[in-house]
């Protein structure tokens, strides 16, 4: 094993690279803890023989975009973002802004022309609304690779928790990135984990598995379930997935993974539970793509990591919590 210490970006970057080709990295990254980093390797192999002349395809005109809703105090809010021109969803991903642990991520929806990302923010208990907060929208666009297609699967649809639903790509695809969407939650059930899902011998992401849960104090009245949406696209862009773990302050934690030098970011993903038993309800409050180019907030295109920040349901701040962050990266145009 490599360890490599400290927070230099250069030196979390070089981790992701050496991640790519198969080594086991582990790096202080995050807030509040220990981070490993770890990849599957890449889908793709070389034939034996001479070396070929053509170079692997590559994700073109990758982009991030964002949109903000109004800043008030009402307890449910839905904001969309659109692709520019001709350019398609690749992924979707959305934060909370203000709230302080009273607001869940209810929706991260890619529509099915994958022209625009959706996400809905719902206040969380039957308290007195929050004085003022947002929900932000945010979709990785690009020039629609080959093959480009969104797939769903819906969980059970029933009063009980926890739920999971899970997608796999078709043949001959894999998944350059992520959505999901709970419906009749009611604000009272939010997704704690959306995985990439790697085979670990072929390295092929073959989709996305989406786990969610219910307040176990007060649970949705009715029915609901949870969709996984997976976006898939011809298995030929090298696609990889990289984590990382950090044990997060009780009542507020963020984590970043990088991707390796030469390809972008093209899925983001999360596990607030990643060792099984109790998470003490850990909300994930912001999943975003940002780029590596100054502080966070400050973005550049196309995006290369993929930022991870929590916080404990209620801010009850009770204990830590380890959480996993991941992102989807591919060869880059």
């Amino acid at each position: 094993m490599i360890r490599i210490t400290g927070g230099n970006l250069s030196a979390r970057r070089w981790a992701g690279w050496l991640a790519a080709v198969g080594l086991a990295l582990s790096a202080l990254v995050g807030t509040m803890g220990l981070a490993t980093t770890t990849s599957a390797a890449a889908g793709t192999s070389a034939a034996a023989g001479p070396a070929a002349t053509a170079s692997p395809p590559t994700i073109t005109g990758v982009e991030r975009k964002d949109k903000v809703s109004q800043d008030n105090s009402a307890i449910a809010k839905k904001v969309t973002v659109t692709c520019p021109g001709t350019k398609k969803v690749i992924n979707g991903s959305g934060k909370i802004i203000g709230a302080d642990g009273d607001v869940v991520l209810d929706e991260i929806y890619p529509n099915k022309d994958l022209t625009s990302v959706t996400v809905t923010g719902k206040e969380n208990d039957a308290a007195p609304p929050h004085p003022t907060w947002e929900v932000e929208a945010t979709a990785i666009c690009a020039d629609p690779p080959s093959g480009l297609k969104r797939y769903f699967a819906s969980s059970s649809n029933d009063t009980t928790s926890p739920k999971f639903a899970s997608k796999v790509c078709p043949v001959g695809k894999a998944a350059l990135g992520t959505g999901m969407d709970i419906i009749g939650g009611q604000g009272q059930a939010w997704a704690s984990a959306i995985i990439p899902g790697v085979d670990r011998t072929t390295g092929q992401v073959w989709g996305v598995t989406v786990d969610a849960m219910a307040d176990p104090a007060n649970p949705p009245t009715g029915k609901w379930h949870v969709n996984a949406f997976a976006i898939c696209a011809d298995d030929v862009y090298r696609q990889q997935v990289l984590s990382a773990d950090g044990q997060m302050d009780p009542d507020f934690g963020q984590l970043t993974v990088y991707c390796p030098f030469g390809t972008v970011a093209t899925g983001t993903g999360y596990d607030t539970n990643p060792f099984g038993g109790i998470n003490d309800e850990i909300i994930t409050y912001q999943i975003d793509p940002g780029g590596s180019s100054g502080l966070h907030g400050t973005y550049v295109s196309p995006p290369d990591s993929s930022f991870l920040q929590t916080f404990q349901k209620d801010a009850k701040g009770s204990a830590f919590a380890t959480v996993r962050d991941y992102v989807v990266c591919a060869n880059a145009g």
